[in-house]
């Protein structure tokens, strides 16, 4: 075995010929763990080989980052290795440099994700490099800015092409003595913007104590949450008009809220059609369990 793997070692007999010996002797169930050893090194070395191949083949076509990915998966025994160490030192600096004004010039134009993803592949080459670091850093900080911006602007769209609006919302108290048969309710305004009939909706509120402070908002029947979906059925809100009044969810008498943002979730329409509100999600990530701003 030590000999075959010489052999292929050396070159005087390829993978597949060295292979079909090994297996050989392998059903013969001779040396069994001998076979083992020298068969995945010999497939080391084969795979260490093809990886020189390969690299040779990106570096000739200007890939140089797999080119040199290539390089780096080779091992010490292969006769090409010194070779391989040489052409990583230096194909690495030219592409290195050449990332760096990729990155640059994608940053000029504010495509961020993309300078950055470049960057990353850099560090996967040169894990320690200073300039790939402190670029990428920059440009993730640029992105996250951009990224806020956008966001901002889609907010406010969906803000104000709300199908059906929550226009306020706030306390009611329905009795300052008998708060068990009366309770105190959240009222919600709602009006509809469209020529439709609003059949049912749903409504995300959150509450708010005497510090604006985020407080859970407790019911009458015991259960307590950050953010309550009130469902209002069968209100019949006709084109362009407005629900709520004198409408609204019970709360516990020990709720202590003082303050209620609101908005509308999802509508369902008599025609039988629905409308989900893309400003929820951001006006949820806005101000759940965040003091009031």
């Amino acid at each position: 075995m030590n000999r075959i793997n010489q052999d292929f070692k050396s070159n005087k007999i390829d993978y597949q010929k060295a292979t079909a010996s090994l297996d050989t002797i392998k059903k013969l169930e001779m040396l069994k763990s001998e076979v083992d050893t020298a068969t995945s090194s010999i497939n080391d070395l084969n795979d260490s080989r093809t990886s020189f191949k390969k690299g040779q083949e990106f570096i000739s076509n200007k890939s140089l980052k797999d080119g040199i990915s290539e390089f780096k998966k080779m091992i010490s025994d292969d006769e090409n290795y010194a070779k391989a160490q040489e052409l990583i030192s230096t194909y690495t600096t030219e592409y290195k440099t050449t990332a760096l004004k990729d990155a640059e010039q994608l940053s000029t134009i504010t495509e961020y994700e993309k300078a950055i993803s470049i960057l990353s592949d850099v560090l996967v080459i040169l894990p320690n490099d200073s300039d790939a670091t402190a670029k990428k850093a920059s440009y993730e900080k640029l992105n996250e800015e951009k990224k806020a911006v956008e966001r901002k602007k889609k907010m406010e769209e969906t803000k104000s092409t709300q199908e059906v609006l929550a226009e306020s919302a706030s306390i009611t108290i329905q009795s300052t003595e008998y708060k068990s048969l009366y309770p105190d309710m959240i009222q919600v305004m709602v009006r509809n913007n469209t020529d439709k009939t609003v059949k049912n909706l749903e409504v995300s509120m959150l509450g708010y104590d005497s510090n604006g402070l985020p407080i859970k908002i407790k019911r009458n029947y015991g259960s307590e949450s950050f953010e309550f979906i009130g469902i209002a059925e069968n209100v019949n809100i006709i084109a362009k008009g407005t629900f709520g009044k004198g409408r609204g969810w019970e709360l516990d008498e020990s709720h202590d809220i003082k303050k209620v943002l609101a908005v509308v979730k999802e509508v369902e329409y008599y025609d039988g059609s629905k409308w989900t509100n893309p400003y929820y999600e951001y006006w949820l990530a806005e101000n759940k369990v965040k003091p009031l701003h």
